[in-house]
């Protein structure tokens, strides 16, 4: 799949997040919960109604992932509308960085102030 992927220079960033949200084996609202955005903006941002997102979204999407070096970079460039540079694609292995604790998704929650 990482192949196709960085055949794809011009792959759109809808299409790389889905695809990276699929292999990651989460659900829309499961990759916001742990990006700490709402399921709309994610599910927005996969069906191209905003084709970019702001750096900080990338950057948390990106850790919800768990890119990490090279990945991230790509990830957070074609998020923000520019294309890769030729070459910069990370080698399969180094896309995702194993987690540091056991944290299954949506085990945190947000308790809003009183």
């Amino acid at each position: 799949m990482w192949g196709a992927v960085a055949e794809q220079p011009a792959l759109s960033f809808a299409g790389l997040l889905r695809r990276l949200r699929e292999q990651a084996r989460l659900t829309q609202e499961e990759l916001a919960e742990a990006a700490g955005l709402s399921p709309r903006s994610v599910s927005d941002l996969e069906r191209g109604i905003h084709p970019t997102a702001r750096k900080d979204t990338a950057l948390l999407l990106a850790d919800a992932l768990s890119l990490a070096g090279p990945a991230c970079e790509v990830f957070v460039t074609v998020a923000r509308g520019r294309t890769p540079a030729q070459g910069c694609w990370p080698p399969r292995e180094r896309w995702r960085r194993e987690p540091s604790l056991p944290v299954r998704p949506g085990a945190f929650r947000v308790i809003p102030a009183a």
